[in-house]
């Protein structure tokens, strides 16, 4: 059971030189969500903040990336802390990923 644990999601953008770290504590009903200046809860899927703040630091994610969140979330009352946190690893990976491949600033 990985209740009360920070889980990292490290992050960077064009907007950054440096990776930001958000974290996900699993809470009863959803995750507490924090970043260097906010903290609040969201849902199972990261819903509302959390894609506020991707979105305010110009940071590109899959559209389904709220269904990964919310299952890592289902299944994170079974792992451990260090599998579950090997499933945000995966999604960081996936996000850095989508980020390396935009075009770069200037393109159009």
């Amino acid at each position: 059971m990985c209740d009360k644990y920070k889980f990292r999601l490290k992050l960077s953008s064009r907007k950054w030189e440096y990776p930001v770290t958000y974290y996900f504590t699993r809470e009863e009903d959803g995750w507490e969500f924090q970043d260097a200046k906010l903290k609040a809860k969201v849902d199972k899927g990261g819903k509302p903040l959390f894609y506020q703040v991707l979105m305010s630091e110009s940071i590109s994610y899959p559209s389904d990336l709220d269904e990964y969140i919310s299952t890592i979330w289902s299944k994170s009352s079974l792992l451990t802390t260090k599998e579950t946190q090997q499933l945000f690893n995966v999604l960081s990976e996936w996000i850095l990923n989508i980020e390396k491949s935009k075009p770069p600033r200037g393109f159009l």
